[in-house]
This record gives C-alpha cells, sequence and structure tokens, in this order.
C-alpha cells in the first residue's frame, strides 16, 4: 500500500513539475515576444531620434540646405540640424566645439581656408575618388578640395563674375577691352552706327569696381600664389613684366571711362545695365534674376581679353563640404555630403537663386553655363593660411591702382608683404 502511495505521490509531483514547466515555457515565450516588441520600439525610437549637425557660415546656401534637410528626413528618417554660424571665428568655434564633445558632424567653408583646416585636423580626407572625381564634378572645383596631392572635403558651389553685353546697341561680341574702347571712340563720331537707338544711353562701360570679384580678372592671368593648386608658399609671382602691363591697362580703364568708385552701387549698376542705359558691365549671378524679370536681350560672356596680347582670368570661390574627424555619425554625414553636393545638385541654382553647383551639368539656360564657363578658366584663392586675408589685400591693391597709384610699386610691395608672412 506503501508502495502505491509512493507511486501516487510521483505521478502527482511529475504532473505539477510538468505543468509548472509548461507555465514556465508559456510565459517566457510571451516575455520573449514582449521583450521583443518592445526591442523593435526601441530601435524605432531610436531610428527616428537619430540626428547629427550641419554648420554653415555662407548665407546663400541657406534655402538650400534647409530643403535638402527636409528631404532627407523624409527619406531616411535621420533629422540633420542645418545651423548657421557667424563666419567670424568660424573654424576657431568648430575647433572649440571639437574640445567639448559639441562639434559639427558636417560643415561648409571656402577653398581660401583649406590649410587651416587641414592643419587644425577639422577635416577628414575624402577617399571616395570613384564617386568625387571630374567625371562627376567640374574640373575646377576637383582642384579647389584637392591639398597637398589630397582631397579634402565635397565640392558643393561656386561663384564668379562674367561680362554682360546688352545685345540691343551692338552686332558683334567683344573679344578684348581694346574692342570696346573702339566701339566708345566710335559712339559719338560722325558717320557713326546709326542702326541702334542710343538714346537711352548713359554708360558704355559700367561696373562696380570695388569689389575683388569684379576687378580681380584684369590681373588675374599674371598673378600666381600658391601655384596650380594654391597650395604651394614658395611659388609667389605678382609683380612680373605682364602683370606691371595688366595693371597699366586696368588704370587706362579708369582714365579712358571715368568711373568714381566711391560713389557706385552694384545694385543700380545692375538696374541701370537691365534699363539699357549700360552697354557693357561685370556681374555675377545676382544679375540673373534681373535678365529674366525685364526679359532683355543680353548674352553673358567670359571677361574679354585686354588687348591681343594681355589675357584676362577672373576670380572664383568654391565652397565645399567637410567631414569632421570628432563626428559621431560620420556616415551619415557623408551620405548627406553627397545627397546635396551630388543628388539634388541640379536644383541648387533654382532653390537659391544665385549659387551654381559644382557638379557638372549643362543647363538649359545659357546663362548659367556662360558662368560654368567662366568658372572653368577662373583662378581660385589662395589656401595658405598665413595670408588668409589675400582677398582683402588684393582688393586694396585694385583700388589703389585704378586711383592712379604707380602699378610697378605697388606690385612689388604686395610681393615683398606676401614672401615675408610665409617665412
Amino acid at each position: 500500500m506503501k508502495s502505491k502511495e509512493r507511486i501516487v505521490n510521483i505521478v502527482v509531483q511529475s504532473a505539477v513539475l510538468v505543468a509548472i514547466a509548461v507555465v514556465i515555457i508559456v510565459l517566457a515565450g510571451s516575455y520573449g515576444k514582449n521583450k521583443k516588441d518592445d526591442s523593435i520600439q526601441e530601435s524605432e525610437s531610436e531610428k527616428t531620434e537619430k540626428e547629427f549637425n550641419l554648420w554653415y557660415c555662407h548665407e546663400k546656401y541657406e534655402p538650400y540646405l534647409n530643403e535638402a534637410a527636409t528631404r532627407y528626413e523624409e527619406k531616411t528618417g535621420i533629422k540633420v540640424n542645418v545651423i548657421y554660424c557667424s563666419g567670424l571665428d568660424y573654424l576657431e568655434n568648430i575647433s572649440d566645439a571639437n574640445k567639448n564633445g559639441n562639434g559639427p558632424d558636417l560643415f561648409i567653408e571656402s577653398e581660401e581656408n583649406m590649410q587651416k583646416i587641414v592643419y587644425l585636423g577639422l577635416a577628414e580626407q575624402n577617399y571616395e575618388d570613384s564617386f568625387v572625381n571630374e567625371d562627376n564634378y567640374l574640373n575646377k572645383s576637383i582642384n579647389s578640395i584637392t591639398f597637398n596631392k589630397k582631397q579634402y572635403g565635397y565640392p558643393l558651389g561656386f561663384q564668379t563674375a562674367v561680362m554682360a553685353v546688352n545685345m540691343a546697341y551692338v552686332d558683334e561680341l567683344p573679344d578684348t577691352f581694346d574692342d570696346i574702347k573702339a566701339f566708345a571712340d566710335n559712339f559719338n563720331s560722325e558717320g557713326s552706327d546709326n542702326s541702334h537707338d542710343y538714346s537711352g544711353v548713359e554708360s558704355i562701360l559700367k561696373w562696380d569696381v570695388k569689389p575683388i570679384e569684379f576687378s580681380y580678372g584684369f590681373l588675374g592671368s599674371y598673378m600666381n600664389v600658391g601655384g596650380e593648386y594654391g597650395d604651394d608658399g614658395t611659388v609667389i609671382d605678382v609683380n612680373g613684366e605682364s602683370t606691371v602691363k595688366a595693371g597699366e591697362y586696368f588704370y587706362s580703364l579708369a582714365q579712358y571711362f571715368y568711373m568714381d568708385i566711391d560713389n557706385i552701387s552694384y545694385d543700380n549698376v545692375l538696374d541701370d545695365f537691365v534699363n539699357g542705359k549700360i552697354i557693357y558691365t561685370i556681374a555675377d549671378t545676382d544679375i540673373l534674376k534681373k535678365l529674366n524679370e525685364n526679359q532683355v536681350n543680353a548674352e553673358l560672356i567670359t571677361l574679354p581679353g585686354l588687348t591681343d596680347e594681355l589675357e584676362t582670368k577672373e576670380v572664383s570661390t568654391t565652397s565645399m563640404l567637410f567631414i569632421n574627424p570628432y563626428a559621431d555619425m560620420k556616415d551619415e554625414a557623408r551620405d548627406f555630403a553627397k545627397f546635396i553636393s551630388y543628388d539634388m545638385a541640379d536644383e541648387m541654382y533654382d532653390i537659391t537663386g544665385t549659387v551654381i553647383s559644382a557638379k557638372k551639368i549643362t543647363y538649359d539656360n545659357k546663362y548659367l553655363n556662360s558662368f560654368v564657363k567662366a568658372y572653368e578658366q577662373s583662378v581660385g584663392m589662395p589656401k595658405l593660411m598665413y595670408i588668409s586675408d589675400y582677398w582683402i589685400k588684393a582688393g586694396t591693391l585694385m583700388e589703389n591702382i585704378w586711383k592712379g597709384n604707380d602699378v610697378t610699386e605697388l606690385l612689388n610691395s604686395f610681393e615683398e608683404e606676401l614672401k615675408q608672412r610665409m617665412n
């Protein structure tokens, strides 16, 4: 009997253990499912909260950056915080933010600060040559992101200048400024062309001389600072024979087409041009909107040569995107850099109304193609940090030449100062 009872107890205990095991398995399965669901929810939550920062100091890009950030978040779920920072101490602020762990993942800057960016360790080298190359981007922009034979950053956009010609008054485009002078010589002479109505013309040639982007091109072919890529501190040649001749020719224009450069407004020049008061002017992309709004019969061309012997070469600036080596989300920053420098680039001008993409694009708008051509032939600013104010110094030089100071003395002094600072 005791044996029977023992057997019964064993059976009961086994049944209880089996029941408990079943309960544990059920609970474990339920817990596992809930844990998996929680994990999925956490993953989705992390995805929606994933974000990184882009800093910029060039305001003209603002509408494009905001539009790109919105589209990118819709596409990937990743938020890009587009943050404007003053250009004053911009790179120093990035460096300080990196030390505090708050630096941007991505930032925009121009080529003239390339050496400083590299020496401060603010940008990682770009190894994506299968994508960032001359097949996809304008040749000049690839030069712009090159420093010491290495590439840093992604080309974004550029700005340069062209000559605008009002075709209501001329039948052919000038090859040189000598051609424009010859046109002026015959403008009021007896037997001059009577096939055009010049009654509204106030100036044959007029532009805002003071801004360096509109005057540097007169000496640009002969001002070699930094070599081909603007990164060689041993190359400083700004006072050669041709440079002096170009400077003297620039001054001759001041005498021939008298302009009080202290009382010229760029906006007023553009208005006068589209209203038929000026035949030839020099302008940046701000002129495009006015040409379209006023339906002016105009052509945009690269800056003509000075004479048959003396050439010109306009200056340009290229903006680029840099990946911060200290960033937490470098992969995402690289992906976004491609998104705005390449994937969306065809829309850059339409969105900004002023900046043209550095990507290789053939536009339906002939005026945009004119700027692309001018950019490809342009000279960029030196990338050397010891002469980071070259833009300002060159502007002062051109202004002093225009006002009649001795060209040779100015150029010699300019070169001496540059060499002293590089040493």
